[in-house]
């Protein structure tokens, strides 16, 4: 985790943050997670930023799943309620029994 000038105040939090997320990478293979992350943070960023530095978060992904993953992640970043039974379907089929942690740690990944 990058350093925030917030840390100082609030050391103990920092720290449980730094292990949530990494309890969150560890519950997910990093061919799905990785190009998620990419993509949340390329949603996030101001949409100026965003036009100068254009990602594709799936470019060269060997897991099939990740276009997936991918766009699941951009709809619940940019408007959760926006996910319909469609995208939740596919989810879980491409993910099975995976599709609970998967969504637990995009959760994470988004708000820290």
């Amino acid at each position: 985790m990058t350093a925030s000038p917030w840390q100082p105040h609030a050391p103990e939090a920092f720290e449980l943050f730094d292990q949530i997320e990494a309890l969150a990478a560890g519950a997910v293979e990093r061919t799905l997670l990785d190009p998620v992350r990419v993509a949340v943070a390329a949603a996030l960023v101001h949409p100026a930023e965003a036009a100068r530095t254009p990602v594709d978060a799936t470019a060269d992904a060997p897991d099939p799943r990740t276009a997936l993953c991918v766009r699941f992640a951009e709809q619940f970043v940019v408007d959760v309620s926006g996910i319909d039974d469609e995208l939740r379907g596919a989810l879980g089929a491409a993910l099975g029994a995976d599709t609970f942690v998967f969504t637990q740690a995009l959760y994470v990944v988004d708000v820290f």
